[in-house]
């Protein structure tokens, strides 16, 4: 058909089979693998929990939005321009959104695949509803969010980070598109090995060279570390961990303010039931010889000596129990006792094996880590 313009375009609509939804004992309909690759149109799908789930979805388009209101998959791909890219991911691999000129606005649902987080099952609410720019030393007249108890059907996972020395520039962010392949995505699941549980690493990607970059984690089992890249060349950038997110991180911001307010003591949602509380230490961090801070060009020298990064650790701190952390076998475990960690001593636990980075270039941070 013809638009106003007299442009050729095209509305194509997939219904899916009624019994996907009308029978309560059918299982989800899979789909192995599912491309769009488009120039000028917008993609939208809809609420497609427990109905479809993909194995591998990538949308390429030039100038198309994309719209989610709920999509789990393997693994998302999402490559578009000068349009926004909104949505809920549930994802069990990789999620890469790479948007040059336009905005991103996601809502992650991390889940061990394995099943072995069950005790675990704090899923937030959404907080870009009612967000508010949040200042440190006014969190005691911040509203907190509401919290509910859910099991998610499906997981969140992404891909590995990739060598590039970028200051959030557009530039640096096709160099992610020309290096990032297919199959360039960890498979990492959690086993057991003698008698050890080990964790899936969970890497999410969002990049824009321009527009707002807001992403919010509304669920992490313990059992499931992060990796997450945020870089946003112009526009403000807000991040929302969930409380279970404990590692470094590393904030950039080329300028613009960087808030970071104290976390709330969330002990309603300590997954060990003991009340401890989030911590938050700044200071310097011990930076991997792999992963995404190497990969993007820092290390322990350049942090020390920049003006426009900083970095630090979160945690989990016993709010009553005095005593201090202890060491097992050269490992310090725990964080349960009520004296501060630097953030290197944060790294030294067993579980604090995430990695956050933000680099942003012309706009305003902000990064909670108590999940508002």
């Amino acid at each position: 058909m013809l638009n106003p313009t007299s442009l050729p375009s095209f509305h194509i609509i997939v219904y899916l089979p009624p019994s996907s939804t009308l029978s309560p004992t059918q299982s989800t309909v899979s789909i192995p693998n599912l491309d769009f690759v488009l120039d000028r149109m917008a993609v939208r799908f809809g609420n497609l929990q427990n109905v479809v789930e993909f194995g591998s979805l990538n949308v390429t388009s030039g100038r198309g939005g994309v719209d989610a209101v709920y999509v789990s998959a393997d693994r998302v791909d999402v490559r578009t321009g000068e349009n926004s890219v909104r949505g809920r991911w549930n994802i069990t691999e990789s999620i890469i959104v790479n948007n040059t000129e336009g905005s991103i606005v996601a809502e992650i649902i991390l889940h061990d695949s394995a099943g072995t987080g069950s005790n675990d099952n704090a899923t937030l609410d959404s907080p870009f509803s009612k967000r508010r720019r949040t200042l440190p030393g006014d969190e005691g007249t911040h509203q907190a969010r509401r919290y509910y108890f859910t099991n998610p059907t499906t997981s969140v996972t992404a891909a590995k980070a990739i060598p590039s020395e970028n200051n959030g520039d557009e530039s640096a962010i096709n160099q992610y598109d020309e290096a990032v392949s297919q199959n360039d995505s960890p498979e990492e699941s959690i086993y057991s090995e003698n008698g050890v549980t080990q964790r899936r690493t969970v890497s999410t990607w969002f990049m824009t060279a321009e527009g707002i970059l807001a992403v919010a984690y509304l669920h992490q089992p313990t059992t499931v570390s992060l990796s997450g890249l945020f870089i946003n060349g112009a526009g403000d950038t807000s991040i929302s961990l969930h409380p279970n997110y404990i590692g470094p991180f590393v904030l950039k911001n080329t300028w613009g303010q960087v808030r970071v307010p104290p976390p709330m003591p969330v002990t309603n949602l300590d997954p060990t039931h003991k009340g401890r509380i989030r911590a938050l230490a700044f200071g310097d961090i011990d930076i991997p010889d792999a992963g995404i801070y190497v990969d993007n060009g820092l290390n322990e020298t350049v942090l020390q000596d920049s003006a426009v990064a900083f970095s630090g650790a979160v945690y989990w701190r016993g709010a009553n129990d005095a005593s201090a952390p202890t060491r097992q076998n050269g490992v310090l475990t725990g964080g349960t006792g009520n004296n501060t960690l630097t953030p290197k001593e944060v790294q030294r636990l067993e579980e604090a094996d995430g990695e956050v980075l933000v680099m942003n270039s012309w706009g305003d941070v902000a990064v909670t880590f108590d999940g508002r």
